[in-house]
């Protein structure tokens, strides 16, 4: 079974500790209360240990808010958008 948008959703709001209807697309860093540059490691190795998979260090750098976090997880497969 595939891994959904809102399962990638549900792993930001509770890394973030934010209610996930706080969690969009057009989200980026700073927008939700307590995301800063820590926030945004603490995110992203959150996100690789739930879906089991590493970033690389190129999409490392492009990651600026939820919608970097969907669309590098969607061309690699690991969500369906």
């Amino acid at each position: 079974m595939a891994h959904t948008v809102q399962d990638l959703f549900a792993v930001i709001a509770d890394t973030l500790k934010v209610d996930v209807s706080e969690v969009t697309m057009d989200k980026v860093i700073g927008d939700i209360e307590g995301w800063d540059s820590l926030a945004q490691t603490n995110l992203t190795l959150a996100v690789e240990k739930a879906f089991s998979f590493s970033f690389t260090v190129d999409e490392l750098i492009e990651i600026e808010g939820v919608e970097d976090f969907v669309e590098i997880m969607a061309e690699r497969g690991i969500i369906e958008k």
